[in-house]
């Protein structure tokens, strides 16, 4: 497995290598009867997800590998593509549901099975919506089968997206073997048929053609992020094509995400998707109408400034008909000559003021 080419970020890859070099069963066999099936809130027949109010919930969390039952699903945490795969292509045709929810918390997984995954959720566009809520991370390949729904939602700010790229490690254990006084021969056919096996250097030519080959692959996870976020690659950012990590709204700037809402809020908009109220295009180009500082573009915020605006209506409102009213005194005033007669008394009070001081000051001497 550690000589696979992964789409996944590497810390997590190491840590996910380490657990399995270090497993240790303690001659156990595990054998655990794990159930594919979710409950369903309407005491309906059980399927294969999680259903509420006719949304299918269907989880992609940790590692994803193209296929894991039983033992390697139980241990490790790690989710099969292809069993992901059955039960959204069971959610799709279910008549029961009107939409797909992908619940998304996982740092990609093996390059095998991604592309797969990705273009069956691609496909459901037209069909039944589909949102991606990312909830702490949607990285690498799991960043090609979130975009490939219609719509991405993050949770807040510190969710991570992007790392649109390929990893691999050889292990050369050449050296090993010498101390270890092992001499092993590789037999092949085929000048390309040995390349990177654990008991020979790799040579310059060698490198080259495995970093080919990944770089070839970088080229499909990038063509293929392009497509889902209808981003041409040429306008796609720099950073995202260098596999760089973006958070919250830094996602939602790059393209590969919508909105950042929390899990109430994003399952309320595809209801509303689903029972024909609004789409997802309406609701994208409202988000992208305002630019809320920070990327904070969220329900709660829309509501709160319809409200300020109603609250500044009404204020405007009230002090244009105040000014009119007071334009309008004004008005009456000068036409029956009360200005005049208010400056004459104005005049009279201050001469007699004038007056009584005076008065007052000789009274004290």
């Amino acid at each position: 497995m550690s000589e696979k080419d992964w789409l996944m970020e590497p810390d997590a890859l190491q840590k996910f290598m380490t657990r399995i070099y270090n497993i240790d069963l303690n001659g156990e066999v595990l054998n655990p009867e794990l159930s594919d099936h979710g409950e369903d809130d309407e005491g309906h027949d059980r399927k294969p997800f999680k259903v509420k109010n006719g949304i299918a919930i269907i989880d992609i969390h940790g590692p994803l590998i193209k296929r894991a039952r039983g033992f390697l699903a139980y241990y490790f945490g790690i989710v099969g593509m292809v069993q992901i795969s059955e039960t959204f292509q069971k959610a799709l045709s279910d008549p029961d549901i009107k939409g797909i929810f992908l619940d998304v918390d996982s740092p990609g997984g093996s390059v095998s099975g991604t592309n797969e995954l990705a273009d069956i959720v691609f496909s459901a566009r037209g069909i039944k919506p589909t949102l991606s809520f990312a909830d702490d991370q949607a990285t690498s390949a799991a960043a090609w089968i979130s975009t490939s729904a219609d719509f991405v939602a993050v949770a807040n700010e510190s969710t991570r997206l992007g790392s649109i790229g390929v990893v691999g490690v050889h292990m050369d254990f050449v050296d090993r073997a010498k101390e270890l006084g092992i001499r092993p021969t590789v037999f092949s056919a085929g000048k390309f048929k040995a390349i990177g096996n654990q008991f020979e250097h790799l040579s310059k030519d060698d490198k080259e053609y495995i970093q080919s080959q990944f770089s070839h692959l970088h080229g499909l996870f990038i063509d293929a992020i392009s497509k889902n976020i209808n981003i041409p690659e040429n306008k796609l950012d720099k950073d995202l094509k260098e596999a760089k990590i973006f958070m919250g709204s830094q996602g939602i700037k790059v393209g590969l995400a919508h909105a950042i809402m929390n899990r109430r809020q994003a399952m309320d908009l595809l209801s509303d998707v689903a029972e024909g109220k609004t789409t997802f295009e309406e609701h994208k180009t409202k988000m992208e109408s305002i630019n809320v500082q920070g990327g904070d573009t969220n329900m709660d915020v829309l509501e709160q400034m319809k409200i300020d605006m109603q609250e500044l209506g009404v204020k405007l409102t009230d002090a244009t008909t105040k000014l009119a009213a007071a334009q309008e005194l004004i008005t009456e005033m000068k036409a029956d000559g009360q200005v005049a007669d208010l400056k004459g008394d104005i005049t009279k009070l201050t001469t007699e003021k004038e007056g009584l001081d005076i008065k007052l000051a000789e009274s004290v001497t």
